[in-house]
């Protein structure tokens, strides 16, 4: 476009300095005529008019002159000849810079045509991300990758009496805590109830979830939800039973690596009393750290706040928490960070597991690095506010859904 618009200017400049150039050969002949006329200097006239003598200076020429023999001057064959150069030049760039133009819409239009995909592969967006065999696994080279506008999500919206919501991420490390070491006396138990009494857990390497909330330390207070059976997607979550029920709940892979999928589960609350909802999501990332696996920190952000969108609902408390095997440097946690507040995170590789939530940072109560309890991983939790304050103005009897209605 920008070129075309050089075109459109530059062309009536040409054409204006065609005539300019043709006037002035004009006033150079008028010019050459005068000095001719006054007496000027003859060897500046090379042509005359037909209404003057044919006879230059100097010399004997057989036509009777005592000079050159001088041809009568066509102005009329002239002018155009030097007018026509000019107007050449100007077609010439004319037609150069046309032909720029369509060698570069060439080259624009054929990307504008050409897939970002340009390989068969999954297709991760939205959500989610087709299922990949293991032996697609290893050629998968990302070519089906996909990223896009993230999607806008909401502050929380606060229902019922306050309280506090406790929130815990824990990586097992299974293969060696429970594959090697048999449980190590239940000592992820032990430290999940020290800690005191959780609403919501979400466990990376867990491959049996009955097996950790089942603990005579845990006291069956919990249930939730286990992963797909594979090493790679092997994801736990619970919840208190005597303080939420389930309203729904999913499974979903958001990623791909060398070892296998990556996946996400969520589950979406809802108090017992006071109707407070709560989307809760578990994750455990891709490798290398901070690599985001084969399609990149970008399209693991991407597909994780897809899954927030499309299952949760406007006004929920979101709750992320996580292994991401990416930490505060990478794409993927600053990515998340631009929808979500990141209200902790540990010392495990330069922080590489997270606790995000729409909650607002000034209802974040408490943060606790609650120590390794058998695992190479610290366990995380996070104290947050949820519900309206009551005024200590407000008649104790009345509901309080009922000063929210007047406010």
């Amino acid at each position: 476009k920008f070129l075309l618009l050089c075109i459109f200017c530059l062309f009536p400049f040409h054409c204006k300095r065609s005539a300019l150039v043709s006037e002035m050969a004009d006033l150079a002949f008028i010019a050459s005529d005068e000095v001719a006329e006054a007496g000027g200097v003859v060897e500046t006239i090379s042509c005359r008019d037909t209404e003057q003598s044919p006879c230059g200076q100097g010399g004997t020429d057989v036509a009777g002159c005592d000079g050159p023999l001088l041809e009568p001057c066509v102005r009329e064959e002239n002018r155009p000849r030097l007018a026509g150069l000019v107007s050449r030049t100007a077609v010439v760039s004319v037609a150069l810079l046309l032909a720029t133009a369509l060698v570069f819409g060439a080259v624009g239009l054929s990307r504008a045509k050409s897939p970002v995909v340009t390989e068969a592969g999954p297709q991760l967006h939205q959500g989610s991300v087709a299922h990949v065999d293991a032996e697609d696994i290893e050629l998968y080279d990302g070519s089906g990758c996909m990223t896009g506008q993230l999607p806008e999500l909401w502050t929380v919206e606060q229902r019922g009496e306050v309280h506090e919501v406790k929130v815990l991420t824990y990586n097992l490390f299974w293969w060696n805590l429970f594959g090697k070491r048999n449980g190590n006396e239940d000592s992820a138990a032990r430290l999940i109830s020290q800690a005191g009494t959780f609403d919501f857990m979400g466990f990376q390497e867990c491959e049996d979830l009955p097996r950790v909330l089942n603990s005579p330390m845990l006291g069956g207070m919990y249930d939730g939800f286990g992963g797909d059976g594979s090493p790679t997607s092997a994801v736990c979550m619970a919840y208190r039973t005597s303080a939420w029920v389930v309203l729904n709940n999913g499974f979903e892979y958001v990623a791909v690596d060398k070892l296998g999928q990556r996946a996400a589960q969520w589950m979406r609350l809802q108090r017992i009393g006071d109707g407070q909802t709560v989307f809760f999501m578990n994750h455990h990332g891709p490798l290398p750290l901070n690599s985001g696996g084969r399609c990149g920190g970008a399209a693991v952000a991407y597909n994780l706040l897809n899954i927030i969108a499309a299952n949760a609902m406007p006004g929920d408390a979101i709750i992320v928490v996580g292994d991401f095997n990416a930490n505060g440097e990478s794409t993927t946690v600053q990515h998340m960070g631009w929808r979500l507040n990141r209200v902790y995170y540990g010392i495990m590789a330069g922080g590489i597991d997270n606790i995000f939530t729409n909650i607002d940072l000034l209802n974040v109560i408490q943060t606790e690095n609650l120590g390794q309890g058998g695992s190479d991983h610290d366990a995380l939790s996070a104290d947050l506010r949820l519900g309206i304050p009551r005024p200590v103005w407000w008649p104790w009897p009345l509901p309080l859904n009922l000063m929210q209605f007047i406010q």
